[in-house]
């Protein structure tokens, strides 16, 4: 089975007393600091080397190191990753913490494997002692190095002020304390608040045998909030977050505000929910977060890795119906800071908007470099990468169900009983079958084309290619979730990796699918 767990966010252990000292030595709640983000060096340029300490000169060494076994490619990935997070509990602040992780992998590709090594020791003789290890994944002659390195301009799609990581402390609790206000001030049945705020800030710099370097700047943020409410003896509880690739501009005017009276508002319709009668029947999904079956269903079947493998219940069925008419799927890596969107890729390819499946005939995968080698295709900026102490592998950007010809008030019509499904927890699915379970985190129940009774605890068992074969409305009130998505796991040869991905589609009705509620 392939599991994963929604909103796993990245949790750092430091002691509440970090805060304290660090508070001391920063500018209290003025304006936030001018820092330059970063953006992608200009022709030329080698913005980052400093930054790691080396020269083209040692790369070009590096390079040589890697294929001097043979070998068709080789590649070095240069990463500085600054991240912090706070949250407070019962307005007491129960975590800080700060880190920084900076390091290089070598990879070398013959064919279809790999061979990769990585080092936090970014010295020339530890880069080519790791260029070694890496290249005895090769048994051949030596290959040549590139003769000149050609560092390329890359589009910045995420444009910042400054650096999430250098906002003042003091700016970042005044934020969390507002949504600790927020939320008490939202309802008198909200006993507990947890909020939280984290940021990360990547410096990457990728240096191939082809010749092309390139560099990037990813930031990324995220504000929630987590409730939890009584009525007489029912506790329920739930959350609401925003996030991004940007930085903290995201939470101006009343953002922080906006979080917490979501978050009460989703706990205290938990408080009136029923568990639906378990059966088949009509599913409605509501455009933007619900994405994530979308996501599950088909999006990860789809990653070209799986394919080339034969893993996937997709990998003979390039040109066929996959899917209802109605679905156009796309996986797009340019749309401006979406969390799952990328200016270059971990192997240095440019973002791409990417159609997966066109009016339910499948048209392409998701590839990273090897993938692409194998199908003769191009790669299509796919080739993701949880850290530098991984190889890149196909990954989700952003996955997308487009407008449909429908409107919403369509997809109830002539619904007996169903489920409206608006936001879900976590899910399960198994790649080879495309079986998947998902949990509904808050809906309703339909009934006689109307919303009646919120629903809690219910299943969604189905699957992918049959569930995406019986769409038979799709609405044209496309959405993303504005939601911090957190990161989405995989299993690869390293280990398994986590890394940021985004989701969006319209409301959607499936005929019908197996609900787990009451027996």
């Amino acid at each position: 089975m392939y599991d994963m767990t929604r909103r796993d966010f990245l949790k750092g252990a430091a002691a509440a007393g970090s805060l304290l000292c660090m508070s001391a030595v920063l500018p209290g709640c003025g304006k936030a600091p001018k820092v330059a983000a970063g953006p992608a060096p200009a022709p030329g340029s080698w913005e980052y080397g400093p930054l790691f300490g080396v020269s083209a000169e040692d790369c070009q060494k590096v390079l040589q190191e890697a294929l001097k076994r043979g070998g068709d490619f080789a590649e070095i990935y240069f990463q500085n990753r600054a991240s912090d997070g706070l949250s407070l509990e019962e307005g007491i602040v129960n975590d800080a913490w700060a880190t920084t992780d900076m390091g290089a992998g070598v990879r070398v590709v013959v064919g279809d494997q790999v061979g990769y090594a990585y080092t936090e020791e970014l010295t020339l003789e530890a880069l080519l002692n790791t260029a070694k290890t890496a290249a005895l994944i090769a048994h051949g002659s030596a290959v040549n190095g590139p003769d000149l390195l050609k560092p390329v301009k890359v589009e910045n799609r995420f444009p910042i002020t400054y650096l999430p990581t250098e906002w003042p402390i003091a700016d970042k609790m005044a934020i969390l304390r507002r949504v600790d206000k927020a939320a008490r001030a939202a309802s008198a049945k909200v006993e507990v608040v947890i909020t939280y705020m984290q940021s990360t800030f990547d410096q990457v710099l990728i240096v191939r045998s082809d010749g092309l370097v390139c560099s990037d700047a990813r930031p990324r943020v995220s504000l929630g909030c987590t409730v939890s409410v009584r009525s007489g003896e029912r506790v329920e509880r739930n959350s609401f977050s925003l996030g991004g690739r940007t930085n903290q501009e995201i939470f101006a005017g009343d953002a922080p505000e906006r979080v917490a009276k979501e978050a009460v508002r989703r706990a205290e319709i938990c408080l009136e929910a029923i568990t639906p009668p378990a059966g088949e029947m009509p599913l409605v999904l509501a455009p933007g977060e619900s994405g994530i079956l979308l996501h599950e269903a088909i999006g990860h079947a789809l990653e070209a890795d799986f394919n080339r493998k034969g893993v996937s219940l997709f990998s003979d069925k390039m040109g066929q119906k996959v899917a209802s008419e109605l679905c156009t799927i796309v996986d797009d890596g340019t749309i401006p800071h979406a969390d799952g969107s990328v200016s270059v890729d971990d192997e240095g390819n440019p973002g791409h908007r990417t159609v997966l499946v066109e009016n339910g005939i499948l048209k392409s995968y998701m590839h990273d470099r090897i993938s692409a080698s194998h199908y003769h295709v191009e790669p299509t900026g796919n080739g993701k990468r949880q850290s530098f102490r991984f190889q890149p592998i196909p990954r989700m950007t952003n996955t997308l169900l487009l407008n449909g010809p429908h409107n919403k008030e369509e997809l109830f019509a002539g619904i007996a009983r169903g489920i409206y499904a608006i936001s879900f927890t976590n899910g399960s699915a198994n790649i080879g079958q495309g079986d998947f379970v998902f949990y509904i985190n808050y809906g309703y129940l339909i009934e006689n084309g109307k919303l009646t009774s919120p629903i809690k605890d219910v299943n969604l068992v189905g699957n992918g290619p049959e569930i995406l074969g019986r769409i038979d409305r799709v609405a044209n009130d496309f959405a993303m979730p504005e939601t911090a998505s957190g990161y989405c796991g995989k299993h690869s040869a390293g280990g398994s990796q986590r890394v940021s991905v985004n989701f969006g589609l319209p409301a959607v009705r499936v005929s019908k699918i197996t609900v787990g509620g009451r027996a």
